[in-house]
């Protein structure tokens, strides 16, 4: 089958413009929804839908941390502007498998101990929320 009758070079053309859209919109998106991480708050979610600030740690920093929750609690890594929840004591592990944190508006959420831990930023987001 003889491709160049099936596409012309207006279609190839084309084809070349969306990709190259599509790559620089995910390059663009991909930095994270507010730049660079200036604070790690930790918050405790309270019974009957609040939540309390735990503690905040200005970035950089080198920490490391336990965090006691109703689950038994979760070990904190802060290492200059990222942090990791590298252990914890629930049952699925999920906060754990979320992985390093690295830009503002990144979060690790421990359900069952009732803890978040979000990258926060001095700038102010063009985005309300980022789903990955």
């Amino acid at each position: 089958m003889d491709y160049r009758r099936l596409l012309s070079r207006w279609d190839i053309l084309a084809m070349i413009l969306v990709l190259l859209v599509a790559g620089g919109t995910w390059l663009y998106l991909g930095r994270g929804a507010g730049g660079e991480a200036t604070e790690v708050r930790i918050i405790r979610l309270v019974p009957g839908g609040g939540s309390e600030i735990v503690e905040r740690i200005s970035l950089p920093a080198e920490i490391d941390r336990w965090i006691d929750g109703p689950s038994g609690g979760m070990a904190l890594e802060v290492s200059g502007r990222e942090a990791t929840v590298y252990h914890s004591e629930c049952p699925q592990l999920i906060c754990v498998e979320t992985g390093r944190l690295r830009t503002a508006g990144d979060r690790s959420i421990c359900v069952p101990n009732a803890l978040i831990v979000e990258l926060i930023s001095d700038e102010e987001s063009p985005y309300d929320h980022i789903l990955r």
